[in-house]
């Protein structure tokens, strides 16, 4: 399945909890600014939980075995997600593998390559081998009000890796091939169309009689949640008042530049702080962010329309900040508590191994 790309704020925060702890009188305050900081913090993060994710954090995943991870799911605590380790061909209805190969030429004498070729398909799936799937059946008899579901992927990539430099690295082999650039789920088959060389259809043939006969590598990346953070902000208002009535003039205007250094200010001088447990670097932008709108709202201008009878000019005026209106008694300090997993990309690959195709020899391979 696919998932569309979206903003920082939409996409960067999915699990977010927030909470204010208040030590301080003045209901008037209170409610004022619940209203303004809340107002501005459910703008900055809208959260997205359309989807559920796995936990990818290596801290909180379930390892059963050496063969087994699992990852719970980060809304629903009895489902947790694994992505298969190995590969099969898939097989029709008659339980026959799904592979065919079909010569001409091979029998000539002598042998003339340009006169030779075949043609091969197959149709692959991933699946887990018999230690995972011990694995899980395992986990389950253990925990059985838990779920498992395979990791959704969010793009995938089917194809031939090699070193060579060359465009057509397996060329003496294979004259053209088709193979479908995405792979789709993790559940989904995995189909191959080839035209073969005279030298490509001898070696497959071969080939055939072995264990192994063929090995594509299919790539994919799928979102989770990363490692959880907890943050603390702690803001002592009546030293931010004290601050910005000693800094600036009623009605002054705040670029976001401005507000950023005030901060950094308020910071150094231990008025405003903020501490973090977990998370990563993007965490410590994203809690500065969240400090910045807290005291930002607070002082924001008030504005007044003046009516026409009046002797002032018509229109939008600045009146004042919202902490003249406000006793400075009313200022105590307050705690804010956030807590939030950021969306993480992983990606893996697997190889497609064709395989186990030597028992079905003469049912399976042909000559024309």
């Amino acid at each position: 399945m696919g998932y569309s790309k979206k903003s920082w704020q939409t996409n960067c925060v999915y699990y977010f909890t927030f909470e204010k702890k208040e030590n301080r009188k003045g209901e008037k305050m209170k409610n004022k600014m619940t209203k303004l900081v809340m107002t501005s913090i459910v703008t900055l993060l809208v959260a997205d939980n359309s989807f559920a994710y796995p936990i990818v954090s290596d801290s909180e995943s379930i390892r059963q075995g050496d063969i087994l991870t699992l990852y719970p799911d980060h809304r629903d605590p009895n489902k947790v997600y694994f992505f298969p380790n190995s590969s099969m061909l898939a097989v029709d209805n008659s339980e026959l593998p799904m592979f065919g190969l079909t010569t001409w030429g091979l029998n000539e004498i002598p042998f003339k390559s340009e006169n030779a070729g075949a043609y091969m398909t197959f149709t692959a799936r991933l699946t887990s081998d018999p230690l995972q799937q011990k694995a899980i059946d395992s986990y389950l008899a253990d925990n059985p009000t838990k779920r498992i579901a395979v990791i959704p992927v969010k793009e995938s990539t089917v194809g031939l890796t090699t070193n060579a430099s060359n465009s057509n690295p397996f060329g003496k082999l294979i004259e053209e091939m088709s193979l479908s650039e995405h792979g789709g789920h993790g559940e989904d088959e995995i189909g191959f169309m080839a035209t073969l060389t005279g030298i490509g259809a001898r070696v497959f043939r071969e080939a055939v009689k072995k264990p192994d006969v063929f090995k594509i590598n299919y790539c994919y990346s799928f979102d989770g949640a990363g490692p959880d953070m907890d943050a603390k902000i702690t803001v002592n208002w009546q030293r931010v008042y004290d601050h910005y009535r000693a800094s600036f003039s009623v009605g002054s205007w705040f670029r976001k530049a401005t507000i950023t250094r005030e901060v950094e200010k308020l910071r150094q001088d231990g008025h405003v702080k903020w501490e973090i447990n977990g998370g990563t670097d993007e965490d410590q932008e994203y809690v500065k962010t969240i400090t910045e709108e807290i005291v930002k709202r607070l002082f924001v201008p008030e504005l007044q329309y003046v009516p026409a009878h009046q002797a002032a000019p018509r229109g939008w005026s600045f009146l004042n900040f919202g902490f003249t209106s406000t006793h400075r008694s009313e200022f105590k300090t307050e705690t804010w508590e956030i807590s939030r997993r950021a969306l993480v990309e992983r990606e893996r690959c697997l190889p497609v191994n064709v395989r186990n195709v030597k028992n079905y020899y003469d049912t399976l391979v042909s000559d024309i």
